[in-house]
């Protein structure tokens, strides 16, 4: 793990190690259930996505999805966070930047 934030920190990348609760919960919000955490983990641009969208104010912030794709390691809980994400474009909260 220190050798992951020092590389991060060096290419100029901000690490942010985040408490087990927050993984737990976004794991919670896309319906992965704790017996299947081993097969089925949310990205890493999952968890950012949601982090900013609960620091960012909906009534001051308009968050725009940029590159965001839907490949990714096969473990990744991608139709979850895809629906996820479809959710939050229909509620307004998030939209993709064409």
């Amino acid at each position: 793990m220190m050798r992951m934030i020092k590389l991060a920190g060096i290419a100029g990348k901000e690490v942010r190690i985040m408490p087990p609760q927050f993984y737990i919960d976004g794991c919670a919000e896309l319906g992965v259930a704790e017996c299947q955490m081993r097969r089925a983990a949310p990205s890493a641009s999952f968890f950012g996505i949601r982090y900013m969208l609960s620091i960012l104010s909906a009534r001051e912030w308009e968050v725009k999805l940029c590159g965001f794709s839907w490949e990714g390691w096969k473990r990744h809980s991608l139709l979850n966070e895809r629906r996820w994400v479809e959710d939050k474009m229909t509620s307004g909260r998030i939209s993709i930047l064409v």
